[in-house]
């Protein structure tokens, strides 16, 4: 059975952006507002509304572009601005952020619908990456959100499940440009350069981005994220230097919890199966090792963590549930080793 991406992708650990092999018209219409302080590309011109929201920070109006699913399309695009009182909350309000992404989100946050998450942001400003996978509707939803100053952006692409990670997704949410603003000088992550101080062996060319993640042991995260695709598999393997003076005040009990509900929420969130988690020797340290199925048993992941020193390590293959012996699968994983 040949690998598919497009199903199964949602389940990978600290997100991979949006590409696929799903494909319609190219992303053509760039839209503005009037005070063009965007801009954004849609597939056609889109309809223009607004809309009222009553919040717990007040009476919202928000300026609202859309594109429904029409002349064959497989999706429906939005993008969506509002303005908050300053003293509410803004860009700065870093302390805030992790609350108030999620609380844009729960009109779909509040019907326990799995979904992963990401940090993002756009010229330095912060945002928030949210992929929802309705199983019961048959619908994804992928959201792109951030604060500019006291403006809020929500973006969003929605279509059927099996159309998930087409390239126009990817399009339409990568083209979101800030018009006429410097630099955020006050961002909510700063991006240090990661020590690569392992080897492990992909089967074919890698693609490298950098995910920023929240951890309640650790704070806010940022990790290098290598990954190789092939027609059988996902290789992935995420790395990170955690921070020295939080790493030292964590028992073996927290840290073995750490790794371990890495693995386990993101299947518990999917609706999955976990069939084998257990503690293993890695390179001579207390490592962690999972397996476990999803979308309807068509998928399995094979996963492995360790902390070493104060590098936190998870790799993993995703893969069809007819691949569950693959022999590359099995040399990526044992691959792996330490400088």
């Amino acid at each position: 059975m040949t690998f598919s991406k497009t199903h199964i992708l949602f389940l990978i650990f600290w997100s991979v952006s949006c590409t696929g092999q799903n494909s319609e018209k190219a992303v053509s219409i760039k839209y503005s507002n009037t005070t063009n302080e965007f801009s954004i590309e849609f597939p056609r011109a889109p309809l223009v509304k607004e809309e009222k929201e009553l919040s717990i920070l007040g009476s919202l109006k928000w300026d609202v572009a859309y594109l429904s699913k029409s002349n064959g399309s497989k999706y429906d695009y939005q993008i969506k601005y509002t303005d908050f009182q300053e003293k509410d909350i803004t860009s700065d309000s870093l302390q805030y952020l992790n609350d108030f992404f999620s609380a844009t989100q729960l009109d779909l946050g509040d019907k326990k619908i799995g979904y992963n998450i990401h940090s993002i942001s756009k010229k330095g400003y912060p945002g928030r990456e949210f992929h929802f996978v309705d199983t019961s509707t048959d619908i994804v939803y992928t959201r792109h959100v951030y604060l500019v100053n006291s403006r809020l952006y929500f973006l969003e692409v929605k279509c059927r499940i099996k159309y998930d990670y087409g390239l126009e997704i990817a399009a339409f949410l990568n083209s979101f440009t800030l018009n006429g603003l410097k630099e955020n000088l006050h961002p909510e992550f700063v991006q240090k350069p990661q020590t690569k101080n392992f080897t492990i062996k992909f089967p074919g060319v890698t693609t490298t981005k950098y995910n920023n993640g929240p951890s309640l042991q650790f704070g806010n995260i940022i990790a290098v994220m290598e990954s190789c695709e092939t027609d059988y598999g996902i290789y992935t393997i995420k790395y990170t230097e955690l921070p020295k003076e939080k790493l030292d005040k964590l028992t073996e009990e927290d840290l073995m919890k750490f790794i371990t509900e890495a693995f386990t929420s993101n299947i518990l969130i999917g609706k999955g199966e976990i069939i084998l988690k257990r503690q293993i020797d890695i390179c001579g340290h207390k490592g962690f090792e999972g397996i476990g199925r999803f979308m309807n048993g068509e998928a399995v992941v094979h996963l492995k963590s360790v902390i070493i020193g104060n590098f936190y390590y998870q790799y993993s293959v995703i893969f069809a549930k007819e691949d569950e012996d693959d022999r590359i699968a099995k040399d990526f994983l044992d691959s792996f080793r330490v400088k």
